[in-house]
């Protein structure tokens, strides 16, 4: 059980409610609250009877945090207030003011710590990292010697075709168009395309679409999704690019020079660095990123459909 000191509880009531109680987080109504808890923790606060009587998202919360295990609650606060820190910036760029920045940054300082929880990236962040990519390579060589998986079939149908593949092999869920961070507008809760977990635990995030050229403003927008919406806590990110074009080596190479002058929104810590797959139809780089102290890995892989 977490001991969540009442300085902390305090701090977040001054943060996320208002002056009638009301929750102040326009990304989670408390439906999707209840979604988000359940879908990440497996908490069920609708119908958990140690819930009862906890009718509101404040006092749901409350109780969240004073009656679960550490890593859960770190887990959980840490992407609520991810979604509550990018709101407050979608809101400041419309002209808004918001008067507990010191506030918030407490709260993440004090989540991200909760459960001994190290900010850098582990050996065991790395490897996970590296497990889930070859999952991933494994799953897109079925896709390429497939022949339903051409290049008229939908990012979606290969979409579901790994993920079904993935958690076939029993290692990994995935989970399909998961509620997960913040959608482009900045106010609805965003759907992944793959959330990914391991023992229960979050562990990765990815995104696929179609590509037949280096088409910048979709690139930008899919990574800016993986790394900035979707991804509150700092997950391992795969972009799968699946190639309806007819030359997949002169792809990969005008796509490693688009990624090499590519303006992240983290800070870049790594060189973009070929991942060597031994297939031909499929081309990985990879590069590592810092979110706000807490490095990730982003791996970019080209699916060729083009039998």
């Amino acid at each position: 059980m977490a001991d969540i000191p009442e300085g902390i509880l305090a701090t977040f009531k001054s943060v996320f409610s208002d002056i009638q109680g009301y929750f102040l987080l326009e990304t989670l109504s408390k439906p999707r609250l209840i979604e988000y808890v359940y879908e990440h923790s497996g908490i069920d606060m609708e119908n958990d009877i140690r819930y009862q009587g906890y009718s509101s998202c404040i006092k749901k919360l409350t109780r969240f945090m004073t009656i679960e295990n550490e890593d859960v609650v770190s887990r959980i606060m840490r992407g609520i207030l991810e979604m509550k820190r990018a709101e407050v910036t979608h809101s400041e760029a419309s002209g808004k003011s918001f008067l507990y920045h010191a506030q918030l940054e407490d709260l993440r300082s004090y989540f991200s710590s909760l459960g001994g929880m190290e900010h850098h990236i582990s050996v065991d962040k790395k490897r996970d990292g590296e497990c889930v990519l070859w999952e991933l390579i494994d799953a897109a060589s079925q896709v390429c010697c497939d022949q339903t998986y051409c290049s008229s079939i939908s990012e979606n149908s290969i979409n579901d075709f790994i993920r079904t593949l993935i958690n076939h092999r029993g290692k990994y869920t995935v989970r399909d168009q998961t509620r997960h961070g913040l959608s482009e507008n900045g106010h609805d809760a965003g759907e992944v395309d793959m959330l990914i977990l391991h023992n229960n635990a979050e562990i990765a995030v990815a995104e696929g679409v179609k590509v037949g050229s280096v088409d910048t403003n979709v690139l930008e927008r899919h990574i800016r999704k993986l790394l900035v919406n979707y991804n509150p806590t700092g997950l391992n990110s795969y972009l799968l690019l699946y190639y309806t074009g007819s030359d997949i080596t002169a792809f990969a190479e005008r796509l490693t020079e688009y990624i090499k002058g590519f303006q992240f929104p983290l800070r870049r810590v790594s060189d973009v660095e070929k991942v060597e797959t031994k297939n031909a139809a499929i081309k990985v780089m990879s590069l590592s990123l810092d979110k706000d102290d807490c490095d990730l890995t982003l791996y970019i892989m080209v699916v060729n459909l083009c039998k």
